[in-house]
């Protein structure tokens, strides 16, 4: 789960549902720590989330993507014109719209994988 600025929270987010609803292992990082040094971990089974609102750093979201996509990494964007869309906003507003298509995903994951919805292994 990528983020940056205000995203940065909702990357954190999609991390604990992914955790939580799928029981998958998901980690929330910036796009610039992502970028010096876990890159190179990126290969043909990596998945990522991103979130790509209309700020000041979609150019370094956008080139971030497809420098993961051209390492043979998947990845979905979460912002207006993104692979999971929303309407334009103010940046600093995406995150209380861009956390929805995150819960949806990790929904989507869950019922993919046969986890137990609403069902916990650890009270």
């Amino acid at each position: 789960m990528l983020g940056r600025g205000p995203s940065v929270g909702s990357a954190r987010a999609a991390a604990l549902w992914f955790h939580e609803i799928a029981h998958m292992s998901a980690t929330p990082m910036t796009g610039g720590i992502f970028r010096h040094g876990p890159i190179e971990a990126v290969g043909r089974a990596f998945q990522v989330i991103g979130f790509a609102p209309k700020d000041i750093d979609l150019t370094a979201n956008l080139a971030l993507a497809e420098d993961i996509r051209g390492a043979g990494g998947a990845v979905r964007l979460i912002g207006p014109d993104r692979d999971w869309a929303y309407p334009e906003i103010s940046p600093l507003l995406a995150p209380l719209v861009e956390i929805v298509p995150a819960q949806r995903a990790a929904l989507a994951a869950a019922l993919a994988r046969g986890a137990p919805l609403g069902e916990t292994r650890f009270r």
